[in-house]
């Protein structure tokens, strides 16, 4: 049942209001209307479940505590994939350059497999998408190799490597929890039928995983601003997938456009209005095209079979693109108008360049 004035759900026992009526308690002036009551029969035990955790509290949506209570091992089995061990085990891996066991990682992102296989029903082997998995984190150690290789000999300031990833150890976590949290729900998206999900980003929503992320980077100690920052980045990363032998450019540009109509990504944007003139944030665009850069070469390593050397060059164009989108950021003095009507007119012309 609901009170109107709060417009929090409650839920009672039969047996509970047919000992003990239903007990409330009222401070002087205070008063509440209860409405909506419906009867539900609990043939799986989950809405007493629910009653016993609640304790009389109310919530804003009885279904999604009902919701979250089901999906309470596919959570705590995501916060063990994601935990610190874990990241400690990439960070040495990818930026140490420490040859590490990955079979707690394997049997960890299983567990969660099995679970989120169990809530949607789904029937998929999960030993593919575990190697899928490891797949692409290969790869990221490969990006992390060419970068160190591309920096001794690049004679810029602003070296790729460098650039993009930084030698604090604070950076260094983060950076292994974005492209983990990535690999991780990229592959895990796979699971979901195609009729529920469009962009691998709706993995959040499918299986409540907004709380749960938020809660996990507080967990790691992140500050409100990076917490508010991580997870509306990692949800444009997931909404951009770049299709198998899409041009550089072009997906760049395509990407870009679609988030500037995606909710998601015009709010990651911090996109707002002034003297009537739609901006976008200088910050949050560099953070999401630096990041486009990472996970656009971590796709190219996974599906090709490039030596080191193409590779290299590979890195050394795109890192070409990267630039060249922040200085029309720049040159548009980011406004959002001016920009989208660059990025429509060469977002299928790659050997066109927007400068």
């Amino acid at each position: 049942f609901k009170e109107n004035i709060s417009t929090l759900e409650f839920i009672r026992s039969g047996k509970e209001l047919y000992e003990e009526g239903l007990y409330v308690e009222l401070q002087a002036y205070q008063h509440q209307l209860f409405i909506d009551f419906q009867e539900v029969y609990d043939a799986k035990g989950d809405y007493k479940r629910l009653s016993e955790n609640l304790h009389g509290r109310g919530v804003p949506s009885m279904q999604q505590a009902l919701d979250e209570l089901q999906l309470l091992p596919v959570h705590e089995a995501f916060q063990q994939l994601l935990s610190r061990d874990t990241l400690a085990t990439l960070e040495e891996y990818w930026f140490s350059k420490k040859n590490v066991s990955f079979d707690v990682i394997s049997d960890n992102y299983a567990k969660l497999l099995r679970q989120v296989q169990h809530h949607l029903g789904s029937h998929i082997h999960e030993v593919v998408i575990v190697e899928e998995m490891l797949k692409d984190v290969r790869a990221m150690r490969m990006l992390t190799d060419v970068f160190s290789v591309v920096d001794k000999h690049d004679q810029r300031v602003d070296k790729p490597g460098e650039l993009f990833f930084s030698d604090l150890d604070s950076s260094r976590h983060h950076d292994a929890l974005v492209v983990f949290a990535w690999i991780s729900l990229r592959n895990l998206g796979k699971l979901i039928p195609d009729s529920r999900i469009q962009h691998s980003d709706m993995v959040f929503d499918i299986l409540h995983l907004n709380e749960v992320f938020d809660q996990l980077m507080e967990g790691h100690g992140y500050d409100n601003n990076q917490r508010e920052t991580t997870l509306p980045l990692l949800k444009a990363l997931l909404f951009c997938h770049k299709p198998p032998m899409a041009s550089e450019g072009g997906w760049y540009q395509d990407s870009l456009l679609k988030l500037f109509n995606d909710q998601n990504g015009r709010e990651f944007l911090l996109i707002n209005s002034y003297n009537g003139i739609w901006y976008y944030n200088k910050e949050r665009f560099e953070l999401l095209v630096r990041w486009l850069f990472i996970v656009s070469l971590l796709q190219d390593i996974e599906t090709s079979g490039n030596t080191q050397r193409e590779l290299e060059e590979v890195v050394k164009a795109s890192y070409r693109r990267f630039k060249e989108l922040l200085m029309v950021g720049e040159k548009t003095h980011y406004r959002v108008e001016q920009l989208t009507e660059i990025l429509v007119h060469y977002a299928n012309k790659s050997d066109v360049r927007i400068l």
